[in-house]
């Protein structure tokens, strides 16, 4: 009874871990593709904080992506650069 409650559990355990990682991979797929922002988002967000001096903060954000920056590190940081009206 021991050996066969053992193998049971074991049949069961690898079941749901062959599951898991098939679901996980499903995730893992669709998450990466419905996020990705892309640079002319980030064009249009910037021109909804930068009314008076898009092109100013255009420049900014295009040299901190030529300087190796992720494209929503650069958003935030010519946000964070703009004067407080």
């Amino acid at each position: 009874m021991n050996g066969k409650s053992i193998s049971i559990i074991a049949g069961l355990f690898a079941i749901g871990l062959a599951l898991g990682t098939n679901h996980k991979k499903k995730f893992v797929n669709q998450h990466a593709s419905t996020n990705a922002i892309t640079i002319d988002q980030y064009m249009n967000r910037l021109s909804e904080f930068f009314i008076d001096d898009i092109n100013n903060a255009k420049g900014n954000f295009f040299e901190l992506l030529d300087m190796g920056l992720n494209p929503s590190d650069c958003f935030e940081i010519t946000i964070a650069r703009s004067p407080l009206v």
